[in-house]
């Protein structure tokens, strides 16, 4: 049975060694991780999920493109990246709409080889 991980954090490296300590603390909670993209696929080795999720988080309107172009950086077949739109960027639904065609194409891939992929095929043409 494949295993999926759908919600998975990660950081490039200089930034996860900001942000986990600060979400840390706003969040009151401690984080499982580092926050870096290696430390994600070394967990994901140890425990046998293939694939994650990984869900990125804009905390300030300036975050988008550099988020989107990571987010497009580490795709891959074990990684699924989610970028992430500030609520206040006045671009916010031009950008939600970058992100779910990028979405969608992610999702394709990924469940290429499932049992269930006849039946995702059709509800996902469905928004072509």
């Amino acid at each position: 049975m494949k295993s999926i991980d759908f919600h998975v954090h990660a950081f490039p490296d200089a930034l996860a060694e900001r942000a986990i300590p600060l979400l840390e603390e706003k969040a009151d909670v401690t984080a499982c991780l580092d926050g870096k993209l290696s430390t994600v696929l070394g967990s994901m080795d140890r425990y046998g999920i293939e694939r994650a999720v990984v869900s990125s988080i804009a905390t300030k309107p300036s975050q988008f493109e550099p988020i989107l172009r990571w987010s497009g950086s580490i795709a891959s077949e074990r990684i699924i990246p989610f970028a992430s739109v500030h609520p206040d960027d006045p671009a916010a639904v031009d950008q939600i709409e970058l992100i779910s065609e990028a979405i969608l194409k992610q999702l394709r891939k990924a469940l290429e080889a499932t049992p269930i992929r006849n039946g995702v095929n059709r509800v996902l043409s469905r928004r072509e």
